[in-house]
C-alpha cells in the first residue's frame, strides 16, 4: 500500500512513459539522420503528440532524477528503460527538471532535440543545455538547470571535485558571492575530504580558482582575497595532489579540462606564502611518513632554493608542535632536513516581449468565453510560437540598432546584440546571427556616438570568443564555410591572433585548412599572428608555428625561422629546417649551410635525413648549393648526401639543380682522387634518376667530352636504358 502512494496513477504514469519513449526515439533519429529525413519528421511528430497528451490543457512540470523522471515527487508505476534512459540523458546535460506547455510546436522540438543529441561535454563547454535553449528556444518548453552552486555550498551530491566536474559549464554564470560561499563551505568541510583522490582534490582547487579569476573585473580586491583563501587550502593536499596542481599549472596533467585549469592552478600556487608551503610540507610529511618521491618532486617544484631554509624552519616548528609521538617527530624532522638540503633538479527588447509570450495563456480564457473558429485560432497561435517570438525578438533588436538614440542606451543594445551573435552561432542559427552583425556594421557606418558604440560592440567579437563558435559551424555545416569566411573578413585583421591560436590547437584537417586560408587572406597581419606563436612556452605550438610560416613562405620569415634552429626542442628545430629549406631565398639557404657546417657529423646526418623527408621541389636549390660545397672539409659528407637527395626528387628538380649536377661530372681532386670519383658517380646516378631530357643531355655531353666523368656517365646511361 505504501508503494502505491509513492507512484503516479496509471493514466498519468502511462502518459509520462509514452513521452519518455517518444523523446528518446526522437533524439536518436535527430542524431542519426539529417534534417528533413522521414525518420526525423516522424520522431518529432510523435514527441509533439506525446507532449500535448501529457500536458492536456495544463502545463506539466517533470522532475529529473539521475535514473528516474517524477511528477510532483511521484515516479511511474513501473520501471521502464525509456524513462531511465531519458532521465540519465537529461541529468548528464545538467538538467534538473523541465516544464512542458501546450504551445510547443514542431520547430521548437526539432531545435531542442538537436541540442540534446549533442554530447554532454560539448554542451557543457558552451554553457550547458539550459543556457543554449535559452538562446535557441522559447517559453513553450522550460529547462531548469541543476543548481550546482547550492549543492556545492550545502555539500550535497558527493565530493567537491566530483561536483565541480559535473557542473562544468553550468557554473559560468555563478556570482563571485556564490563562489565565496562555496570556498567557505570547503574550508568548513576540509577535514571531511580525506578520502578524495589526490588528483581530484587538486583539480577541484584549480577549477574553483579559474572560476574566481573569470570574475576579476567585478571586484579585484575580493577576487584576490578568494584566491588567497584557496591557496591556504593547499595545505591539506597530499604530495600526489600537489604534484597534480603543479602539473595542471604547466598544462601537463593530461585528461579533459587541463588547459582550462592551468590559470587557476597558477594563481593558487603564486599566492602560496612561506607559511602555506611550510604547512603543506609538514602535513604531507606526517601523512606520508617520510620524504617520498612525490613529496620530493612537489617540494622542489614548489619551493625555490632561496625559500627552502625559511620553509624548512617553519615546517620543523609545526612538526615539533604536532601531537605525534616524539620518536615519530624526530624521524620526520630528519626527513625534513634531508628534503631541505637536497639540491633538486629537476536584453531591453526581450523584456517587453515576455508579456507577448504570455498571451497564449490568456487565449484560453478568451476561447472559453467565446469560441472562435479553428482556422482563426490556428492563425493566431502561429504568431506566438517559439519560432515567431524568436524572429520578433531578433527583428526588434535589428530595428533598435537602426535608430539613433541616447548613447548609453544604444551601447547597451549593441553590446547585447554582440553577445546574441555568439549565442546564435553556438546553436547553429546562422541567418539571425548574420542579420544582427549586418545591423551592427550598418550602425557603425552611420558614424557619430552610436557608430562608436556599434564599433565597440564589434570589437568584443574580435577578442576571439567568436572564433570557437565559427569553427563549430564550419565543422557541423561545411556548406557555410564561405559565409563564415566573409564574417571573419568583415571583422578585420584584428581576428588574426585568435585565428592563429585556434589553428595551432586544431587537429581536424578540414577546419585547419579553412583557418589557414582565412589567415592567408589577412596577408601580413596573418603572418605576424603566426610569428607571435613562436614565443609560446609549449614546443608543440612553436613547431606548428614554424610549419605555418613555411606555408606562408617569403624571405621575411627567414630571421624568425633561423632563431628556431637553436630551439631546445628537436622537433621545433626540425620544422624550422624544413621551413627554411623551402624558402626561395639564397640568404636562407646560406644560413642553413652555416648551421649545418657548425654541427658534428652525426647531427649533420640527422638534418640531411630530415631534408630527405621534405618531398618539395622548392628544396632542390638548397640541395644543389650544398652539393657544390663538396670540397669543404666540414661539409664534404653532407654534400655527398645532398647529391643523392637531388636524384630522389626525380623529374621535379629545377633546371638549375640539373646544371649543378652536370658540373660535378667533371670534378677532380688530385690529393683525393677516390673522393672525386665518388662525387662524379653519385652525380651521374642522380642525373639518371632525374631522367628529364636536360639530365640525359648532360650525361651524353659528359660522354662526348671524354673527360673524367665520361665513364660514370656512360654506365649511368646504360643502367637507365635497362
Amino acid at each position: 500500500m505504501a508503494e502505491t502512494t509513492r507512484r503516479l496513477p496509471p493514466d498519468r504514469s502511462q502518459r509520462l512513459v509514452d513521452f519518455a519513449r517518444a523523446c528518446r526515439g526522437a533524439v536518436r533519429a535527430v542524431s542519426l539522420y539529417p534534417p528533413g529525413h522521414r525518420a526525423v519528421d516522424d520522431g518529432i511528430a510523435r514527441v509533439l503528440d506525446a507532449g500535448r497528451r501529457a500536458t492536456a490543457k495544463h502545463s506539466l512540470r517533470i522532475e529529473v532524477m539521475p535514473n528516474e523522471l517524477r511528477i510532483g515527487g511521484l515516479g511511474p508505476d513501473r520501471v521502464d528503460p525509456a524513462v531511465r534512459e531519458l532521465a540519465s540523458m537529461l541529468h548528464a546535460q545538467q538538467i534538473g527538471g523541465l516544464t512542458l506547455h501546450g504551445t510547443a510546436d514542431g520547430s521548437s522540438w526539432e531545435t531542442l532535440l538537436g541540442l540534446m543529441s549533442r554530447s554532454a561535454e560539448e554542451n557543457r563547454r558552451d554553457g550547458g543545455l539550459a543556457s543554449l535553449w535559452a538562446t535557441a528556444g522559447g517559453r513553450s518548453i522550460e529547462l531548469h538547470a541543476i543548481d550546482y552552486a547550492a549543492l556545492l555550498r550545502e555539500g550535497h551530491g558527493g565530493s567537491l571535485a566530483s561536483l565541480l566536474k559535473a557542473a562544468e559549464g553550468a557554473l559560468a554564470g555563478v556570482s563571485l558571492k556564490d563562489l565565496e560561499s562555496i570556498i567557505t563551505a570547503v574550508e568548513e568541510r576540509q577535514s571531511e575530504q580525506s578520502g578524495i583522490d589526490p588528483e581530484e582534490a587538486s583539480r577541484a582547487i584549480a577549477r574553483l580558482a579559474t572560476l574566481v579569476l573569470e570574475r576579476g573585473k567585478e571586484d579585484p580586491a575580493r577576487v584576490e582575497a578568494a584566491l588567497r583563501r584557496l591557496a591556504q587550502l593547499t595545505s591539506g593536499l597530499t604530495a600526489a595532489g600537489m604534484c597534480g596542481l603543479l602539473a595542471a599549472r604547466a598544462g601537463h596533467a593530461g585528461g579533459e579540462g587541463t588547459q582550462a585549469e592551468a590559470p587557476g592552478a597558477g594563481a593558487v600556487i603564486d599566492r602560496m606564502d612561506v607559511r602555506a608551503k611550510a604547512r603543506f610540507t609538514a602535513t604531507a610529511l606526517t601523512t606520508e611518513g617520510s620524504a617520498t618521491e612525490p613529496l620530493r618532486e612537489a617540494f622542489e617544484a614548489l619551493v625555490p632554493a632561496d625559500e627552502r631554509r625559511p620553509v624548512g624552519a617553519l615546517a620543523d616548528e609545526m612538526l615539533t608542535a604536532s601531537a605525534a609521538p616524539p620518536d615519530e617527530v624526530l624521524d620526520l624532522r630528519q626527513e625534513l632536513a634531508r628534503l631541505v638540503a637536497s639540491d633538486g633538479s629537476g536584453s531591453p527588447a526581450s523584456s517587453e516581449l515576455l508579456e507577448i509570450a504570455s498571451a497564449a495563456g490568456r487565449a484560453e480564457d478568451l476561447e472559453t468565453a467565446k469560441p472562435d473558429p479553428a482556422e482563426r485560432m490556428a492563425q493566431w497561435t502561429s504568431t506566438v510560437t517559439d519560432t515567431a517570438l524568436r524572429a520578433l525578438d531578433l527583428q526588434v533588436l535589428v530595428d533598435l540598432l537602426a535608430i539613433d538614440q541616447e548613447t548609453t542606451q544604444f551601447a547597451a543594445i549593441a553590446e547585447q546584440a554582440a553577445a546574441r551573435i555568439e549565442g546564435l552561432l553556438r546553436v547553429g542559427f546562422i541567418d539571425p546571427a548574420l542579420a544582427l552583425e549586418g545591423a551592427l556594421v550598418a550602425a557603425r557606418e552611420r558614424g557619430g556616438p552610436c557608430g562608436e558604440a556599434a564599433e565597440a560592440a564589434l570589437a568584443t567579437l574580435r577578442t576571439g570568443a567568436v572564433v570557437r563558435e565559427v569553427l563549430a559551424v564550419v565543422r557541423r555545416t561545411p556548406e557555410e564555410t564561405d559565409r563564415m569566411r566573409a564574417l571573419i573578413a568583415r571583422l578585420g585583421p584584428a581576428m588574426a591572433p585568435p585565428l592563429a591560436t585556434s589553428l595551432a590547437h586544431e587537429s581536424d584537417p578540414g577546419p585547419r585548412e579553412w583557418l589557414r586560408s582565412v589567415l592567408a587572406g589577412f596577408g601580413n597581419a596573418g603572418e605576424q599572428a603566426i610569428r607571435a606563436l613562436l614565443s609560446s612556452e609549449r614546443p608543440e605550438i612553436r613547431r606548428k608555428a614554424a610549419l605555418l610560416l613555411r606555408d606562408f613562405g617569403g624571405a621575411a620569415s627567414v630571421d624568425v625561422l633561423e632563431t628556431l634552429l637553436g630551439d631546445s626542442d628537436p622537433r621545433v628545430r626540425r620544422e624550422a629546417l624544413r621551413a627554411l629549406a623551402t624558402v626561395e631565398d639564397p640568404e636562407a639557404h646560406e644560413r642553413i649551410l652555416r648551421a649545418i657546417e657548425s654541427l658534428a657529423a652525426n647531427a649533420q646526418r640527422a638534418l640531411l635525413d630530415e631534408l630527405g623527408l621534405v618531398r618539395d621541389v622548392r628544396v632542390s636549390p638548397l640541395l644543389a648549393s650544398l652539393a657544390m660545397r663538396w670540397r669543404e672539409r666540414r661539409l664534404s659528407d653532407a654534400a655527398f648526401r645532398a647529391i643523392g637527395l637531388l636524384g630522389g626528387l626525380g623529374p621535379a628538380v629545377n633546371p638549375e639543380s640539373v646544371e649543378a649536377l652536370a658540373k660535378l661530372l667533371d670534378v677532380t681532386r688530385w690529393w683525393s682522387p677516390r673522393r672525386a670519383r665518388a662525387v662524379r658517380t653519385q652525380a651521374a646516378d642522380a642525373l639518371a634518376a632525374i631522367g628529364t631530357p636536360e639530365a640525359r643531355a648532360a650525361l651524353e655531353a659528359a660522354v662526348a667530352r671524354r673527360g673524367k666523368g665520361a665513364g660514370v656517365a656512360r654506365l649511368a646511361l646504360a643502367r637507365r636504358q635497362t
